[in-house]
């Protein structure tokens, strides 16, 4: 596959998998009884939470993709009135250029300063966020973005390596509270070179926010490796994204569970030394057909321990 500048293109995607009637099936086969309408819908969540814990469990390649990209705009619009209702904020700010869920801070108000405030956008002139001030209103302030952004893709639950379009070398990952404590104390522009993320989960669909330091004070493009969330099943003939080649590993998993007291709720029957050694072997089966993704390096990582960092590098020359 051809580099794309930034990294190694994308991942192939894996072949069709079973249907969620087979896999009911394969449950009922190793135990599961209760086929009332609330035991399905339970035996569905069931299923859905297996694929869910086995595409965390490595970072399978049909999951992995590389090259995600998120610009960051330092960007500041004058606040000609600010006004709360006790739910909604609503800001008017003439041409302030901003979009739907962009996150900024209101400075320079006497009641409405805030931060990290993600936005609606009605128009070219007027954005709300959700608070519960409701203050009386005023024609003074600023609302400042550029260190904050949601990521473009839907139904992430993992990020690598993170890059700026400049520099080769990666950013330092930070916790959330580093980076508030940061932005707090030691307040800084320029390009940035640490990170944060922020994640959610908004109708239920993943999110992740992205969080910069310093502050940018031009644009700045920040490239990432990321995996997403396999497709969830809600009818019997949703078909799974789990390839073909590994459906063995799927039907192990269910039928692990299953045998666990109480139906193995959380999960834990699957982090076993045993069952992460089927992983380790599923994994390495997998590797020959999705070669555009390259090991980061040829160190042994024991089971269990399996990152999106491991298998995603841009080593490309950033220009």
């Amino acid at each position: 596959m051809a580099q794309t500048g930034k990294g190694y293109g994308t991942a192939v995607s894996a072949g069709s998998g079973k249907a969620l009637s087979d896999l009911e099936t394969i449950c009922e086969y190793y135990g599961w009884a209760d086929r009332t309408t609330a035991g399905e819908a339970q035996l569905d969540n069931f299923i859905n939470q297996t694929i869910q814990i086995l595409s965390m469990l490595a970072p399978w390649p049909e999951y992995v993709r590389i090259d995600g990209a998120q610009s960051f705009n330092r960007s500041t619009a004058t606040i000609t009135n600010i006004t709360g209702n006790g739910t909604t904020v609503t800001v008017t700010a003439a041409s302030h250029g901003f979009s739907s869920n962009d996150i900024g801070d209101v400075t320079s108000t006497t009641n409405y300063n805030t931060q990290n405030k993600k936005i609606t956008v009605s128009d070219a002139n007027t954005f709300t966020y959700p608070d519960t001030e409701s203050a009386t209103a005023e024609t003074s302030g600023t609302f400042t973005i550029g260190d904050q952004k949601t990521l473009n893709e839907t139904g992430i639950i993992r990020v690598g390596s993170v890059y700026r379009d400049d520099r080769e070398a990666a950013l330092t990952e930070l916790s959330l509270e580093e980076w508030l404590n940061l932005k707090k104390y030691h307040a800084s522009t320029g390009a940035p070179n640490r990170y944060a993320l922020r994640k959610y989960t908004e109708s239920g669909v993943h999110k992740i926010d992205m969080c910069v330091y310093p502050i940018p004070t031009t644009s700045k493009t920040l490239f990432y490796t990321y995996q997403i969330e396999p497709s969830e099943l809600s009818n019997d003939s949703d078909t799974t994204d789990w390839p073909n080649n590994r459906v063995w590993l799927l039907a192990d998993a269910l039928r692990t569970r299953l045998n666990a007291k109480d139906k193995d709720s959380s999960g834990m029957a699957l982090y076993t030394s045993e069952f992460m050694a089927k992983v380790n072997l599923a994994y390495n089966q997998s590797r020959p057909s999705f070669m555009p993704i390259i090991a980061r390096s040829l160190r042994v990582i024991p089971a269990g321990q399996w990152s999106i960092k491991d298998i995603g590098r841009h080593n490309a020359t950033f220009s």
